[in-house]
Order: structure tokens, then sequence, then C-alpha cells
């Protein structure tokens, strides 16, 4: 593999070695992906919080409408797939209660500094059995000690370089609401009820070339002992409004 190639084919090169090594193996966004789809109602609102510029997983579903929210108001006004747009939290939402049967965000809890806030706000513009689901990284994780342990202002150049991800969509992390035991209380404290709570594996997650993913695919290893599954890297979580 050449050191030389884009940070974004190395992991893609790596993500189809680790599937190799094991079949069905599929990365977090995949899963998060599945998973609002099969939470989604054929028709009905939407809320993406935290959509930046990336797709939305149900950018292709005819019967709902879709909405997305964003504190950086550069980054919503280049999503042209929603309905409606704001520059705004997930703090304080600017819609009114029970507005919404499903709210999705990706890569957006790791960066929450007042999770409770946060939930709360989920909590309340959703309607009663709407569902709340995420993806995001799993502060129990070793990956997670790391980044932790390495300054926010450092974060974009190795975001850039491991994940291919430019500057301007990198933001400081806070792992206030990122073990399972903490988005259970969290999220149980908001009424929300846990459906689903998956814990993902990904070697390619702060892999900077073939080395470090052996040793980091050496670590799932470890995680398939008993006990320990729950250190895997990704959380990826379905909550419903009670």
């Amino acid at each position: 593999m050449s050191s030389s190639m884009p940070a974004g084919s190395v992991q893609g090169e790596l993500r189809r070695r680790y599937r190799r090594m094991r079949p069905g193996w599929q990365p977090a966004a995949t899963l998060f992906r599945e998973m609002v789809r099969s939470a989604a109602p054929a028709s009905g609102r939407v809320l993406d919080v935290g959509a930046g510029r990336k797709d939305f997983p149900l950018d292709d579903a005819p019967g709902l409408q879709l909405f997305g929210v964003d504190p950086d108001a550069t980054a919503i006004a280049h999503h042209d797939t929603l309905s409606l747009r704001a520059a705004a939290r997930g703090e304080r939402l600017p819609f009114q209660d029970g507005a919404f049967d499903l709210i999705c965000s990706a890569w957006v809890l790791e960066h929450v500094d007042a999770p409770r806030a946060f939930v709360r706000e989920i909590a309340r513009v959703l309607r009663p059995g709407g569902r709340f689901a995420f993806v995001t990284p799993n502060g129990r994780n070793p990956v997670t000690w790391v980044i932790r342990a390495i300054p926010n202002r450092l974060h974009p150049s190795i975001m850039r370089r491991v994940q291919h991800r430019d500057v301007k969509d990198t933001y400081p992390v806070r792992y206030r609401i990122n073990t399972p035991r903490t988005v259970d209380r969290i999220m149980g404290e908001a009424g929300l009820v846990r459906e689903q709570l998956v814990l993902n594996g990904d070697p390619t997650y702060l892999a900077l070339g073939a080395r470090s993913f052996r040793a980091w695919a050496a670590l799932e290893r470890v995680f398939d002992l008993p006990g320990l599954s729950g250190a895997r890297v990704h959380l990826i979580g379905l909550y419903r409004r009670a």
C-alpha cells in the first residue's frame, strides 16, 4: 500500500481487508443508515440534528418531509436535500413540541457540551412513540482515549490524514454522553426508552496504515472475549419516546 495514497483510499482498502477477515462486517455508518431506514415511517417528518453537509440517510424517501439543523450556518446552507434547514444547536431546537416522527444524529453526541439539555430537546420535539437514532464513538474504547489525549487544536490535521476529512468539518470533542451506561441514563431521564444499542468494532477508524490497522484489528479480537464487547469503538442506538 503506497503511503502517498489519499487517506480515504487507505481507509477503503483497509475496510475491504477487514471484511475478508470478518465476513459480514459493516462499518458503523452503514449500520446506522440501515437502522434509520428501518425505523422511518412511510410518511411523516424527520429531523437530522447536526446535518452539516453530509447526505441524509432518507434522502430518497418520497413520503417524508426532511428537516435539518446544524450550528454551522455555512455547512447547513449547502445541504440541498432538506425540506427545511436552519442554523441551530441541538440544545435549542426551533420546533414545536411533538413535531417529528423520527430524529437522527450522526457523529454529533461526542461534540455535545450539555447532553441532558440536548436529549431533553430531542424528547420534546419527538411525538409520543417517535424514535431517536444516533451513531457516535464509544468512550470506553481505547481509540477515544487516544483522541481525548490529543489537544482539540490538532484534531483537524489528524482527521484530514486518517479520514480525508476537511478541516472545516472537524469540531472539538467532549465525550459526555458516550458510554452505554451514560446513554441509557440520560435518555431515560428524558423519557426515551432503548429499543436497540449496537456496539460495532472498526479497526480502520484511526488506522494510519497497515501497521496500525493490524494493531487495532488485534484489539478487536480482544473485545470478542466474554465481558469485553462493551468496549467496541462505535455505538449505534435507537430510542423511543414513551
